[in-house]
């Protein structure tokens, strides 16, 4: 049995599930989301706290790889429609910046155009200026969603070896190389 199912998921307040016959509907002051569940595994409550078990006794490798799975995703359903899940990117280069644009975003990055990025439903994106950095804000109710969005926004100017100069997610490495040296 997978060691992430024996911690059990706790219940935020405010939030409530639903059990149905393909999975389990979970909604919170955030909206909505639903996670499919295999038919061999159960839900087991006690008080707040929430445990995954398997209706079999032993349990293959990959059933035991699924019941972890199973387990984070639905416990980060519970998180996001709660609290909600966020990403912060910075643009680091002179001239970088972005406005927001109705729910979408636009960027200068250097390009001889400006890019213009409409996020999904369910994701929002603030734009603020920090320091010499601007600064954007990616949040929403799905955790893969929003990593999905700041992963597209990266794309559009990743972070260059020499200066760091890019779209970064806050918190990652950047490995940085020497420039040439004069002899």
């Amino acid at each position: 049995m997978s060691r992430i199912s024996r911690v059990p998921i706790v219940i935020p307040a405010g939030v409530s599930y639903d059990l149905q016959t393909e999975g389990v509907s979970v909604k919170g002051s955030l909206g909505e989301m639903f996670c499919s569940m295999l038919p061999i595994f159960f839900l087991e409550q006690q008080e707040n706290k929430l445990f995954v078990r398997c209706k079999k006794e032993t349990l293959s490798q990959k059933d035991s790889m699924m019941i972890g799975t199973f387990c984070r995703l639905l416990g980060n359903a519970f998180k996001g429609v709660s609290e909600g899940f966020e990403k912060i990117l910075e643009l680091v280069g002179v001239g970088y910046k972005a406005e927001l644009q109705g729910t979408g975003v636009k960027l200068s990055l250097g390009y001889s155009h400006d890019i213009f990025y409409q996020p999904p439903e369910g994701v929002a994106i603030k734009v603020e200026k920090m320091d010499k950095v601007m600064v954007l804000r990616v949040s929403g109710r799905d955790k893969q969603q929003v990593g999905q969005v700041a992963s597209q926004l990266v794309k559009f100017r990743k972070p260059e070896p020499y200066k760091g100069k890019g779209v970064r997610i806050r918190g990652t490495f950047i490995r940085m190389k020497q420039g040439k040296t004069k002899k």
